[in-house]
């Protein structure tokens, strides 16, 4: 079983590497220049399935290969078909009754493994890997972020990071081969920073276009770039593996169905749960939250809580709900049989790229700020305005607070101008 994971060991060559080798498509993220083989680390890294995680850990495992590792000291496993623990305990025990000095463990998609971090820990504790550096990976991103719990001063220098559908601006670097700015949030200069490239607006605005039809995620990137078109068989992947977690975390399909329908006609306004379930079958609000949370852990959605202007978050308000990524709510929305409006696309867009940044919220009175984020030289809101026509700016009167409302043709410069490179996700 190791060996069909690491061809590496008998100087095969490794075909998930020679694919993405052979792709029309080479992107390499950010995030694997920031890896390292420093022991003893165990680090985290998660993020949605399909978005390039194995891939990133392949690229750095060839990369250490390239610089002279043992092959024989580097172990893979893809965890979706260990059972438990006690299974993983053996499998880790076999690679290293023969291994002595430095070595590289690599353990992909370990949240389905049944209590996982026994294993580790045991390990750490009886100083098994003090030579070890650690990469553990998953797509269920908030049950990695409360298993680090068990590891209290035992993940010595280890990290934690996160991959996400890749954003507009590393899209128009390496997919369009637009050279944008990379602005920072450091100030409050949008609109200016906005003007200084609107005389390369059609570029980015073609390129945004096509974003909007594949999203962030490789294979839709990969099938436009060959044959301008996504098909059929993108859609089908990504909704197999949102119904394969939920099936393996057993939940109903039905039910998801149903939810993700009423949160996608409900286009982008806020929505009670107590809305949604009066809208299903389903009834229980209790359920409701439950999968709306399981939703936030695989990176499908995220929420949008109310914010006054005083600073105080609503949890009782009706909250908007976004699919994380343009491709994957067209995905959806052909999944529930349901249809999504290009405004509604736009916004959720925007929101997602603000998620980067931090918390997101929004606000509502006579008028509406769609995404509020707090940054170090105050708040920051987007309106976001699918038109050339702006009507009613936000009546948004916090101190401090930076509002901009952004046209059709200003959203695709704003997107693409500025880093949105965020990855390490949570500190110990």
């Amino acid at each position: 079983m190791l060996e069909d994971y690491n061809p590496w060991w008998n100087n095969k060559k490794d075909p998930i590497y020679l694919e993405w080798l052979e792709s029309p498509i080479k992107w390499i993220p950010d995030i694997v220049s920031d890896f390292t083989n420093k022991a003893f680390s165990l680090n985290f890294l998660v993020g949605p399935r399909q978005v390039g995680k194995s891939t990133a850990l392949r690229i750095f495992i060839h990369k250490q290969l390239k610089d002279g590792f043992d092959p024989n000291a580097i172990l893979f496993l893809s965890c979706d078909s260990i059972v438990n623990f006690k299974e993983l305990a053996s499998l880790l025990n076999q690679f290293l009754k023969n291994i002595e000095g430095s070595n590289l463990i690599i353990l992909d998609e370990i949240t389905f493994v049944r209590d996982w971090w026994r294993a580790i820990k045991d390990f750490i504790d009886r100083k098994l890997f003090v030579n070890t550096t650690i990469y553990v990976s998953g797509s269920a991103s908030m049950e990695l972020i409360r298993q680090k719990e068990y590891f209290p001063g035992r993940r010595g220098s280890g990290k934690n990071y996160q991959l996400l559908p890749m954003d507009f601006n590393t899209y128009c670097r390496h997919i369009g081969n637009l050279k944008p700015k990379n602005y920072s949030f450091d100030k409050p200069n949008i609109y200016s920073n906005i003007n200084k490239n609107k005389l390369l607006s059609k570029s980015y605005i073609e390129l945004y276009d096509q974003y909007l039809k594949t999203g962030g995620f490789p294979h839709p990137i990969i099938e436009y770039k060959t044959t301008s078109q996504v098909t059929s068989k993108s859609y089908r992947i990504y909704i197999d593996w949102i119904r394969n977690d939920l099936a393996r975390l057993g939940k109903s399909e039905s039910f998801f169905k149903e939810i993700i329908f009423s949160i996608i006609n409900s286009g982008c306004a806020p929505i009670s749960y107590q809305g949604i379930a009066k809208n299903t079958s389903i009834g229980s609000v209790s359920t409701i939250s439950s999968y709306l949370d399981l939703l936030s852990k695989l990176f499908v959605i995220h929420i949008q809580r109310f914010r006054y202007i005083d600073g105080q978050v609503s949890n009782k308000k009706n909250k908007k709900i976004h699919v994380q990524d343009p491709f994957l709510l067209e995905a959806l929305s052909r999944y529930v049989g349901s249809t999504v409006n290009m405004a509604d696309k736009v916004e959720s867009c925007v929101s997602s790229h603000m998620a980067r940044l931090g918390d997101i919220f929004y606000w509502r009175a006579n008028t509406e700020v769609d995404v509020i984020t707090i940054m170090p030289f105050g708040t920051l809101g987007i309106e976001v305005k699918w038109s050339n026509r702006i009507r009613k700016r936000p009546n948004y009167k916090e101190a401090g607070s930076h509002i901009f409302t952004l046209n059709n043709k200003e959203i695709a410069l704003f997107l693409g101008h500025y880093n949105w490179s965020k990855y390490t996700m949570f500190s110990d």
